[in-house]
């Protein structure tokens, strides 16, 4: 079975799992990695805050009025 040209360029367009849509600095990435490589955003960390704060912060933003 034959591609048609305009698949193929359609498919090259797409980006590859894993690979930043837009080219990201090397500054960056470097501040990047610190961030992740902190203990507290380690695989295994009790992240149980995170759901408790976003579930805190949507009642808070669901009670927001309008003021004029």
């Amino acid at each position: 079975m034959r591609c048609d040209d305009r698949e193929s360029v359609a498919f090259v367009k797409k980006p590859r799992p894993g690979e930043p849509d837009v080219p990201l600095r090397d500054d960056y990435l470097a501040r990047l990695g610190r961030v992740e490589s902190l203990p507290e955003n380690q695989s295994g960390t009790d992240k149980t805050w995170v759901a408790a704060a976003l579930e805190e912060s949507l009642r808070h933003f669901e009670k927001a009025r309008r003021i004029r």
